[in-house]
């Protein structure tokens, strides 16, 4: 079994090469390639149905009724209802001074004041006033992908239209995002021949904290923790696009539509403001693809997006079209994909996934995904002791599969776990031989599918320890204290305990700095390139240092040519040949079009 599941895996990774970047995802075979729309992790592009994801209705909001739709794009839900929309908004900070001199007085480990967060959480309503009750609601558009939110019999599918029927006598509205970036839609308002467009009233409420135009004509409406805007309208005849010169009213929070044009009633008028955020809400990763992984039928599988506090994940097909979306939290039981991300892992066979949370204070737990993305009823039991989950992967074992898990302790020295489905029980023990010492997370790991050798990085709680801080382990299975082979500073200082990640907001120890094939275990951590004796763990040939800033980039392949593949700056995915003396430059690197300011976050 472990030989064909190795004869599966050399196949994909000589033929495949999995690239991301900050903002998009590539799939490519090198010649030619396929692009995969990381919209999913944006929740951008589409409205989802509400099937109780989002509750009946929104506690303080009632009067907004039933919430029907929702739209994820922002980072925080807009939701719809047959009133209007409500604005969910969410700030992240750290804790003021204060609370941390308090937290301290009363013995918190300092791990945990560096993890807690301040949430503000604020919502803005926008209520159709005087509109009519009975107005019918249409969902146009279907889309074949759809979300999960751990609810076991329900698939959230998405739509790209929405219209209100007769919201006014005579005025239909569409939402939709045509003419948009795909992430701000925009509404359409459709006053037929005969149509009052005066009865039309926007107002505006819940956590107000100022309304106003700005000199474009877009009206901006402010909470403390964001911001909403609306484009000027765009208006005009249906019949010929002639335009009429439309501009907002704003009285009390209460916005019309005011024009000094001669209005012809007797044709169809349409009014096209586009609705967007601010800054895209504080706190939001909105659109960054953090990991990927893959089965063995092609299938692509993305982590990323969220806030630090709820992760995505979406699935795509091996033609790169997206299947479903997981967004990070299940109701029953009570899980959420995070706080501070988490580690995930596809059992390549079968297709199932393995979603780990990065850190909490009773103890992470692991969930099960089937196949189509919904919680598959099982989820491990929390250790107190082993709080920490930054990376998984899908060990073979000798045909006895097993989970393994780098990760850390905060209070405890345990740095490693495992389990083996359907047991739900985690292991976990110490792998450094270091027994004193609290803190002592994995960065990143890798496993040598010939020897079963383990590969990992550490990093320690604020680098105050040198017998682990930015060192690689070598152990032999099974895996212990006792198994250690040889273990070898990195030659720098760059991994640093929680904050391995700086695109991201909220910390994460986890990074993408592995990889090994039959010759050398490599290095890399967006800055520095070097490559290691498997045997000895003693450095092999010149590292190659480059002008890239450490950690702001990610992600390193190496063939069986030793041609290393490294995620670098602007759009590129740098291309090195080691000769086991040097790394030649001279292998064409591997440019996206499109994303030329982006960087690339992971390579597989």
């Amino acid at each position: 079994m472990r030989q064909n599941l190795l004869q599966k895996f050399v196949a994909v990774s000589l033929n495949l090469l999995l690239i991301f970047i900050g903002e998009q995802t590539i799939a490519q075979k090198i010649n030619p390639g396929f692009k995969i729309n990381t919209a999913a992790l944006k929740g951008a592009g589409f409205f989802i149905d509400n099937a109780g994801q989002y509750g009946n209705t929104v506690k303080g909001y009632d009067f907004m009724g039933a919430v029907l739709m929702g739209y994820e794009g922002f980072g925080m839900p807009v939701l719809f209802t047959s009133k209007g929309m409500i604005h969910l908004q969410r700030s992240i900070d750290k804790i003021s001074k204060a609370e941390e001199k308090k937290l301290e007085l009363e013995g918190v480990d300092e791990d945990e004041i560096e993890i807690k967060r301040a949430v503000t959480d604020r919502a803005i309503t926008m209520e159709w006033m005087g509109a009519n009750s009975n107005v019918q609601i249409v969902k146009n558009h279907k889309k074949n992908s759809y979300s999960t939110y751990g609810l076991q019999s329900h698939k959230a599918y998405g739509y790209e239209e929405i219209i209100y029927k007769n919201l006014y006598n005579g005025i239909d509205v569409i939402y939709n995002f045509s003419g948009s970036d795909g992430e701000n839609f925009k509404y359409s308002i459709i006053a037929k021949p005969g149509a009052d467009i005066s009865s039309i009233q926007l107002k505006y409420g819940g956590d107000v904290k100022s309304i106003k135009k700005n000199n474009n004509g877009d009206i901006v409406i402010n909470s403390s923790v964001n911001g909403i805007t609306a484009s000027a309208p765009v208006s005009f005849y249906t019949a010929t696009n002639k335009k009429i010169n439309f501009k907002y009213s704003i009285n009390n929070n209460i916005v019309t539509f005011k024009t000094n044009d001669p209005i012809d009633v007797s044709k169809e008028i349409i009014i096209d403001p586009f609705i967007g955020v601010t800054n895209n809400l504080n706190g939001s990763n909105a659109g960054k693809a953090k990991d990927i992984d893959f089965d063995y039928a092609g299938n692509i599988y993305v982590t990323g997006g969220g806030d630090g506090y709820t992760t995505r994940m979406a699935k795509y097909d091996n033609a790169g079209v997206l299947q479903w979306t997981f967004n990070g939290s299940v109701a029953t039981p009570s899980w959420t994909y995070g706080l501070n991300y988490g580690g995930a892992v596809v059992e390549k066979a079968s297709g199932e996934i393995y979603v780990g949370q990065g850190i909490t204070f009773n103890g992470f737990q692991v969930i099960k995904l089937n196949t189509a993305g919904v919680y598959a009823n099982f989820i491990t039991t929390a250790n107190s002791n082993f709080r920490e989950n930054w990376k998984m992967f899908w060990n073979c074992n000798n045909g006895v599969p097993e989970i393994l898990i780098a990760g850390g302790g905060i209070s405890s020295n345990i740095n490693l776990g495992k389990f083996t489905p359907p047991s739900t029980a985690v292991s976990s023990l110490n792998i450094t031989g270091n027994s004193s010492s609290i803190g002592q997370d994995i960065v990143d790991f890798a496993f040598d599918p010939e020897t079963n050798s383990l590969y990992s990085a550490f990093a320690s709680n604020n680098g105050i320890d040198p017998l682990i801080d930015n060192k690689i382990f070598k152990n032999n299975a099974p895996y212990s204290a006792a198994s250690i082979a040889w273990n070898v500073s990195t030659g720098y200082n760059t991994l640093k305990e929680y904050q391995n990640r700086p695109y991201l907001v909220n910390n994460d120890n986890s990074a993408n700095i592995f990889s090994l094939n039959g010759s050398y275990l490599y290095f890399w951590d967006g800055t520095n390139l070097k490559a290691f004796n498997k045997a000895s763990g003693a450095t092999v040939g010149t590292p190659l240092v480059t002008p890239n800033i450490p950690k702001n980039q990610g992600g390193i392949f190496a063939d069986g040519c030793n041609n290393v593949f490294v995620g670098s700056t602007n759009g590129t995915v740098k291309v090195y040949h080691f000769d086991g003396s040097i790394f030649s430059d001279a292998p064409p690197d591997i440019a996206i079009t499109g994303f030329e300011t982006k960087s690339i976050y992971d390579v597989l």
